[in-house]
């Protein structure tokens, strides 16, 4: 079964990402994993015999939780994460004040040199 990414939010103090996904019968999930590709709104993601497989492509990635989608839970994240990247509005650098976890910024972002 094939689940489409409707929106995406990293956490820079945990490095994990959570999504909301969807279905062809509208069951929205959240899902909570660490990964080394962003998965932007638009991914498709299927699980397979093999692994899972992000736009058609096998990609390693490791699922903490999957939950039924929450509109409050989704909101509380979003709240409660500073990654600059998340804004609707995207900054021209990152200005997260402490050590971000992301390996590599999925945003483009470089680090602020203050």
């Amino acid at each position: 079964m094939e689940w489409k990414v409707v929106d995406t939010l990293i956490s820079p103090s945990t490095g994990v990402s959570f999504s909301c996904i969807c279905n062809i019968k509208n069951l929205t999930l959240t899902l909570w994993y660490q990964a080394d590709i962003f998965l932007p709104p638009g991914s498709v993601i299927e699980p397979s015999d093999r692994g899972v497989l992000i736009n058609k492509k096998l990609h390693p990635i490791t699922v903490y939780n999957v939950t039924r989608f929450n509109r409050h839970l989704w909101q509380t994240l979003n709240d409660n994460n500073h990654c600059p990247g998340n804004a609707e509005i995207k900054p021209d650098y990152c200005d997260y004040p402490q050590q971000c976890m992301v390996a590599a910024c999925p945003f483009g972002l470089s680090k602020k040199n203050f």
